[in-house]
């Protein structure tokens, strides 16, 4: 529904003078994003738990870039949404979460929803999500090959009711075959694939973990 009571921040770029996170938290509102939003490599975002986020749905669709941190519901509380702000809401209104550069990341009890790439995880960022769900998007979690290595540890989590992939590991030849590690978690509903992986340069000396997952039937268990 339209926002006609929300928490607008500064956009663009967050780049702040100190050491102290930026915090967006709960108020009552949503925290409603108009224009295309990155966090400079010294600054971390931290979402508080219950606060929702609500992206335009634009031309072109806008996106949330972190090349520093982002903390997501440090602490256990209610769920933390971002989704779109569309008055009819549908998968691809905007970008996504795009995490680049190194930083350190991580989600707790966390939904993402109605994006292109919910979340995407790539050049050498340690990502940890627990309790995340990525649905009702075009793809779920998006992790790539990059010149170092990116980390992405994900358990009680759900990828699920995805247009494409609900876990895509891709773009892997000639980088850094990304560590990514998927457990207790459900993945499936997804149109294309649940869990995708992509070509590499050395498959017989790669290995994704993705077990004690739940594929949506329990036949062969």
């Amino acid at each position: 529904t339209p926002v006609v009571d929300a928490e607008c921040p500064d956009l663009g770029l967050l780049c702040p003078a100190g050491p102290d996170p930026i915090v967006w938290s709960y108020t009552g509102k949503p925290y409603l994003l108009t224009s295309d939003l990155r966090i400079c490599p010294s600054a971390t975002l931290q979402v508080d738990a219950g606060v929702e986020v609500r992206v335009a749905a634009t031309s072109p669709k806008l996106n949330i870039v972190v090349e520093g941190s982002l903390v997501v519901n440090p602490t256990a509380g209610a769920t933390t949404t971002f989704t779109s702000q569309a008055t009819t809401q549908q998968r691809g209104d905007w970008v996504g979460l795009v995490l680049r550069g190194g930083g350190t990341h991580s989600m707790q009890n966390a939904e993402v929803r109605y994006a292109m790439d919910a979340l995407t995880a790539f050049d050498g960022v340690t990502l940890s999500l627990d309790g995340v769900t990525l649905s009702n998007n075009l793809y779920g979690l998006r992790v790539t090959g990059s010149g170092a290595l990116t980390t992405v540890t994900a358990t009680g989590s759900s990828f699920v009711n995805n247009t494409h992939y609900g876990v895509d590991a891709s773009n892997m030849l000639g980088g850094t075959v990304p560590a990514l590690e998927v457990s207790d978690s459900s993945i499936h509903g997804n149109g294309t694939y649940d869990y995708f992986v992509g070509p590499v340069d050395n498959p017989e000396e790669t290995t994704f973990d993705a077990r004690r997952n739940y594929w949506g039937t329990t036949a062969g268990a």
